[in-house]
């Protein structure tokens, strides 16, 4: 991997991170500033396992941005 594919690749990574905490404080009610990585990170394990029936993910709204 050349340095530009290494950037990239931490682009699309930075976007996914950007979508996942998205719908982390959507569904949760819970803010980035209050939360520790733990919860994250345990929040979206276990929707891996049993995903949260009935909600609209943040990134199907037309007005999603990502930040980078």
């Amino acid at each position: 991997m050349n340095a530009e594919e290494h950037r990239q690749r931490h682009v699309e990574l930075h976007k996914a991170l950007d979508e996942l905490v998205a719908c982390f404080c959507q569904q949760t009610k819970f803010y980035p500033s209050k939360t520790v990585v733990y919860d994250l990170l345990h929040w979206s394990y276990r929707q891996t396992i049993k995903p949260t029936e009935g909600i609209e993910h943040p990134a199907a709204n037309p007005d999603y941005q990502h930040l980078v």
